[in-house]
């Protein structure tokens, strides 16, 4: 049996802001209920932490796309893809210490329509699609529409010739998310990550396996385990498609029984189909 829940526009903000209003669906045919509200709750939570992450990752690579005058560069054919415009934000890369600064000052809307604070510095030693290269995004004051998003990312190609499908380590330290009500949650992993490069940086994916630590808005750890590959599509992102678009994976928490979490076949939508305890309830999750 499965049960649909629509979360409004601005839901992942407001409900958070409120602890995480409650709405909670029932299947009134046979009486049964589908997965708890906590659950849910739970998998919000899940949601938000990727949409924050993921805009650390959308305004990294673009601003290392932009700085990069190599025979390799690539451009965003169409300027609705691009997340920071440099009437935005300042862009700066020193080549002698190999660190592209992207600095929002005290805020501006971007052209995706976010509000940005702070900088998101880079450290590299060569670009990410030679192999071997490293590079290190570090957040320094960095917040997105109220929420301050702290940590450090360190990318590692694991390549040993150039290809346009690359294979990287990605370790995420110190990951953290507070939200305007001062409510804290962290995150942090040390994976794999399939980085599929198109001709254009608007058709890249990323196919994403491991787990993921964490602490949730209460306190209460989890871990978050891939079953199947995760596949994010910057072009679903752009369209505000937040959670990946295909695969599956299981949130664990100690005492409690585990979440199945089934993200669909590739659709651009923000559905996942959350399975507790043999229920299912299909949750869309509305971007802010």
């Amino acid at each position: 049996m499965k049960t649909v829940m629509q979360i409004s526009p601005g839901f992942l903000i407001t409900a958070l802001v409120a602890s995480m209003l409650l709405i909670f669906t029932s299947c009134e045919t046979t009486g049964e209920v589908g997965v708890a509200q906590e659950d849910i709750d739970v998998v919000i939570m899940d949601a938000v932490s990727d949409d924050a992450f993921g805009d650390v990752d959308d305004v990294s690579f673009e601003a290392m796309e932009m700085t990069d005058n190599s025979i390799y560069a690539r451009s965003f054919s169409q300027a609705a893809f691009r997340t920071i415009s440099r009437g935005c934000a300042t862009i700066t890369n020193d080549t002698a210490t190999k660190t592209v600064t992207v600095d929002f000052g005290t805020g501006c809307l971007g052209p995706d329509g976010k509000t940005r604070s702070g900088q998101i510095v880079i450290n590299y030693s060569r670009r990410l699609y030679i192999p071997g290269a490293t590079r290190t995004v570090t957040l320094v004051n960095y917040v997105v529409d109220s929420v301050s998003i702290a940590g450090s990312k360190t990318y590692t190609n694991l390549m040993v010739n150039f290809r346009d499908t690359l294979s990287l380590n990605v370790v995420l330290t110190g990951g953290q998310i507070t939200m305007p009500n001062g409510n804290t949650a962290t995150r942090a992993f040390d994976r794999t990550s399939t980085w599929v490069r198109g001709i254009n940086p608007s058709q890249d994916e990323f196919w994403v396996d491991g787990n993921i630590q964490g602490t949730r808005f209460n306190g209460n750890s989890f871990t978050r385990t891939v079953n199947s590959t995760l596949v994010y599509r910057r072009a679903c992102r752009r369209q505000q498609v937040k959670i990946p678009v295909e695969g599956t994976a299981t949130i664990t928490r100690s005492g409690q029984p585990d979440i199945d979490l089934d993200f669909g076949m590739g659709s651009c939508d923000n559905l996942v189909d959350v399975t507790v305890n043999g229920q299912t309830t299909t949750v869309d999750v509305t971007n802010r």
